[in-house]
């Protein structure tokens, strides 16, 4: 810093108008961080250097952003160490700032802070190491179900399948005459029932087709009501 005069230097009424930060919350970083805010006693006011008011937004930031005040502490032994020569009042003040490496002092005050961050950090990758598990558990827990669904309906269609087979083969069993076969079409079709509708509903009684293979048809019911209507 250049010499200034004493006179030049700011109390707390000056560092509240210029800074914004109320008084009172002046006086206690002032408190606080007394080791890097050194004050000369003016006519029973304390009065700070005009540098120190980039010092005092600096911590008031810092709070801000939710920061601790051992944390605060340790950032601004890093970004700045001062010493001031205070002279009498009525003299000029030198005040030198200087950037200097870490102090034994210094690094007491990171080693807390350093700390809680590898904890931090520890705690972060054991929280990501449990929810990837958990995500793998739940997926293999997912897949088993689902194959487990698809092969339950897979056994129960063959079943229905088979239930079907059977039937048919007990229909084509009691050997139905074409006749038999004919004159339910024909009595299904003089109920109002649909050339679908009829082959929906011989497959529903299993009725073996006339010539004993396939499935039931439109087509094939509308050639039998067709042959049954020329007669």
């Amino acid at each position: 810093m250049k010499s200034m005069r004493i006179e030049d230097w700011l109390g707390f009424k000056e560092l509240e108008k210029i800074t914004g930060i109320p008084g009172s919350t002046i006086r206690r970083y002032a408190e606080r961080f007394s080791r890097f805010l050194p004050a000369k006693t003016v006519d029973r006011v304390r009065k700070f250097p005009p540098d120190f008011v980039d010092i005092f937004k600096r911590i008031h930031g810092f709070y801000q952003e939710g920061r601790r005040t051992e944390e605060i502490a340790g950032l601004l032994a890093l970004e700045v160490a001062t010493t001031y020569d205070v002279q009498d009042v009525a003299t000029d003040v030198t005040t030198v700032s200087t950037v200097s490496s870490p102090t034994p002092e210094i690094l007491a005050l990171l080693v807390p802070i350093l700390d809680r961050f590898a904890s931090a950090l520890e705690r972060i990758a054991e929280n990501s190491a449990r929810t990837a598990e958990a995500v793998e558990k739940r997926l293999a827990k997912l897949e088993e179900l689902n194959n487990g669904f698809i092969n339950s309906n897979f056994k129960k269609q063959l079943a229905q399948e088979k239930d079907s087979n059977l039937k048919i083969s007990s229909k084509s069993d009691q050997r139905l005459s074409r006749d038999e076969i004919v004159a339910r079409v024909v009595k299904l079709h003089g109920e109002g029932c649909g050339a679908g509708r009829i082959a929906t509903i011989l497959k529903k009684e299993c009725f073996p087709t006339l010539s004993g293979r396939g499935f039931w048809g439109k087509g094939s019911v509308r050639r039998i009501i067709a042959e049954s209507t020329s007669k």
